[in-house]
């Protein structure tokens, strides 16, 4: 009996003791705090301003060599050793979007201590994630090494150019992802309401200077690219121009040397569409009104995607990165229904399907450029000039759906008054969307 008893209260004591231990792994205890230092030092370190008269040369620190038992079969090389590593073994141009997700300790660019522009919602760290597992994994495409972005190296080739993003807040995440990236090595300026550095409602249009290259960098919010206004009420449907380029952007850019359009998700929102001013139909049609005809919004979205398109092939005379979906990581629920993306590990090759939508608009907007690039070298041999390349595809859909532990979830700032909601949709920064910002420099390299 007493034996008994003895072992009762040894299990009982060592599974409290497992539970305290749990309970500290999840806060930002020393050791995380020691990382995070850690990272920051080596940030510093790496983009630190070069001497005036010295040669510029990459910003990247290489990543201390894993030992023991961290090492595996899958750890990878220095920045250095992959930077040097042609585009492709074969010499070809390499796709990029296909591989998988490796680990890699090498230190992100840069982290929230090292930037001040990261949006409140999007800086997980600061908002209490308590893991940095997140932030140790490299893309590494099937035939080729991606060199990782070196932002001196960028800010150099873009000196005295524009760059501007374009869609709704993904856009914005993806260019502020690249703002952090190139704040370590000059920092910019807002150039209107400087003294608001993060995005409010009103903003529309977000451009940032960088004085030293003459380079601006830029947002403009436009949802779904094409004209479109709101209901009178919430509950009404969106009315979408398919046929007309929103006013918002379409002039201002052709200011521009660089455009990196995107739109996806404001696609699956109530709407009638319509064409030449005149109702070509809806999606759902509940709200529509009678006699108005059902149109699939995958159609609706080519349409609109086309009219874009052709705009900037017949007005934009600068190249068009057109970058494709990405997919949301909502389970257990969505967004207004508590939906929560608590994985903290990428998806395992082969374990997963891209969602119908998703796929389906990736290949829309893959066949729309390829079409636009046809188009342009048929203008191309009418006006006797040779293609110019204007038009290229940023294809991060699978990369993208593959990260499904890259997201805030509630690690996010709470706005007082409205229900909480998890976010499964935008990125941490820094994590997973950085890595959009090496695809865009391996562009410009090739």
């Amino acid at each position: 009996m007493a034996n008994a008893a003895v072992t009762s209260i040894i299990v009982v004591v060592f599974t409290l003791l497992n539970l305290w231990f749990v309970y500290l792994s999840f806060l930002p205890g020393q050791d995380f705090e020691a990382e995070l230092a850690a990272i920051n030092s080596r940030i510093r370190d790496s983009l630190s301003d070069t001497p005036s008269n010295a040669k510029e040369t990459t910003g990247d620190a290489p990543a201390p060599s894993p030992s023991g038992s961290e090492k595996n079969d899958q750890a990878t090389d220095t920045p250095e050793e992959r930077s040097s590593n042609p585009p492709s073994s074969s010499g070809e141009k390499c796709d990029l979007s296909k591989g998988n997700w490796v680990p890699d300790s090498t230190p992100p660019l840069y982290t929230n201590e090292t930037c001040k522009f990261i949006q409140p919602n999007q800086n997980c760290v600061k908002n209490g994630r308590p893991d940095l597992t997140y932030l140790n994994w490299r893309w590494k495409p099937d035939d080729c090494e991606l060199p990782p972005l070196d932002p001196r190296d960028f800010l150099r080739r873009m000196t005295n150019k524009k760059m501007i993003f374009i869609g709704d807040s993904m856009a914005r995440n993806h260019m502020q992802s690249l703002l952090c990236a190139l704040a370590q090595v000059e920092e910019p300026h807002k150039l209107e309401r400087p003294q608001i550095i993060f995005f409010e409602e009103s903003d529309k249009e977000m451009r940032w200077g960088f004085d030293r290259h003459n380079f601006t960098l830029t947002h403009i919010w436009s949802p779904f690219l094409v004209k479109f206004s709101p209901g009178t009420s919430p509950s009404d449907p969106y009315r979408v121009f398919l046929d007309t380029p929103d006013d918002i952007w379409a002039s201002k850019v052709l200011q521009y040397d660089v455009a990196v359009i995107s739109t996806g998700y404001w696609y699956y929102r109530p709407s009638v569409y319509y064409n030449s001013s005149k109702v070509l139909g809806c999606n759902p049609c509940n709200a529509a009104g009678d006699g108005v005809t059902k149109v699939d919004q995958l159609e609706a979205y080519r349409l609109a995607y086309r009219s874009v398109l052709g705009y900037l092939l017949r007005e934009f005379r600068g190249v068009t990165i057109a970058r494709t979906v990405t997919v949301d990581h909502f389970e257990h629920g969505a967004w207004y229904t508590g939906g929560v993306c608590n994985r903290t590990v990428p998806y395992s090759p082969g374990s997963v399907r891209l969602p119908f939508m998703s796929s389906g608009m990736n290949r829309i907007q893959r066949e729309e450029v390829e079409r636009a690039k046809v188009a342009e070298v048929e203008r191309g041999k009418v006006a006797g000039l040779a293609n110019a390349g204007r038009f290229d595809v940023l294809d991060v859909t699978y990369s993208a759906f593959m990260r499904p532990d890259g997201h805030p979830n509630f690690f996010k700032t709470q706005e007082p008054g409205k229900p909480r909601r998890n976010d499964c949709l935008h990125w941490c920064l820094p994590g997973a969307v950085d890595t959009w910002n090496h695809f865009i420099y391996q562009k410009l390299l090739t």
